[in-house]
C-alpha cells in the first residue's frame, strides 16, 4: 500500500530509500574520517581525494533525502557506527606498525542493494 505523498512510496520504497540516505551518511563520515588520517600523516593528495569523496556521497545522502521530503515523508537518520573498525594495521619492510584506513571495506558496504524482488528487464544501463 503506497504511504501518503504526491509520488506515493510503498512501505518498502519508504524503507530503501531510508536505509540508502544512512548508508551514503555513513561513508561520507567514513571518506572524511579516512582524510583526516591523511592529512596528518602527510598524504595530502589522499585527504583530499578521500574529502572529495566524502562531498560527494553527502550529495547523494542530500538528493535522497531531498526526494523522500518532496514524497510528503519524514527522512530518518539512524546513529553512526564507531568508524574505527576500518583501520587495518600492517608491519612495513622496516618492522613498523602502519595503520590506514581500508576504504575497500566501505566500498563493498555502500554496493549492497537488494535485487530479490527486481527482474533483469526493470534495470537499464
Amino acid at each position: 500500500k503506497p504511504l501518503k505523498g504526491s509520488l506515493m512510496l510503498t512501505k518498502e520504497m519508504y524503507k530503501q530509500l531510508n536505509s540508502q540516505i544512512n548508508l551514503e551518511f555513513y561513508s561520507s563520515n567514513l571518506y572524511l574520517q579516512m582524510s583526516s588520517w591523511f592529512f596528518k600523516n602527510g598524504y595530502e593528495g589522499c585527504g583530499e581525494f578521500m574529502r572529495q569523496h566524502a562531498d560527494e556521497e553527502r550529495q547523494h545522502m542530500t538528493r535522497l533525502f531531498d526526494y523522500v521530503i518532496e514524497t510528503g515523508e519524514y527522512a530518518v537518520i539512524a546513529e553512526i557506527e564507531d568508524i574505527g573498525a576500518f583501520y587495518i594495521s600492517m608491519i612495513n619492510k622496516e618492522g613498523e606498525l602502519v595503520i590506514y584506513p581500508n576504504n575497500l571495506l566501505l566500498q563493498k558496504g555502500i554496493s549492497i542493494i537488494n535485487l530479490e524482488s527486481k527482474s533483469d528487464s526493470e534495470f537499464t544501463d
